[in-house]
């Protein structure tokens, strides 16, 4: 670095600077702190495996993310093809099977819920709570 460019940097600036450079060059090291450095190795090192390790899991949760919503969409075209042949099977037997049918518990509710506003707490999704715009139903 040219001397005019460290003349102006600050004392925290130069001192960053010269940890950057011994860094490098570790027989320039002083032998007082040279445990400090190894340390200081050691921590960088563990950052840049993290590092790649975090990159390397966000590739793979892509593909698996990619896979997902392709699985999805073949599961939702089959249904649909599904659905478009149980019409020929007539209505009396669709409306048995949709009365033998028993919903997991865990299924969510159907029915919109409420939502938090403040100062109202759990208001119901399809009601103005101003009450000057809200339609009859």
């Amino acid at each position: 670095m040219e001397k005019a460019v460290v003349e102006n940097l600050t004392n925290d600036q130069r001192v960053k600077v010269a940890v950057a450079y011994l860094l490098r060059e570790k027989d320039q090291r002083p032998k007082s702190i040279e445990k400090f450095f190894e340390k200081l190795d050691t921590c960088e090192a563990a950052a840049r495996q993290t590092n790649m390790a975090i990159s390397k899991s966000r590739e793979a949760l892509t593909h698996l993310e990619t896979k997902f919503y392709h699985l999805m969409g073949s599961i939702d075209t089959l249904s649909e093809l599904i659905s478009d042949e149980l019409v020929s099977e007539g209505d009396a037997n669709i409306a048995e099977w949709c009365e033998k049918y028993q919903p997991p518990q865990s299924l969510p509710s159907m029915i919109p819920g409420g939502v938090d506003m403040p100062g109202n707490a759990n208001v119901p999704a399809g009601v103005d709570i101003a009450g000057s715009t809200a339609h009859d139903q």
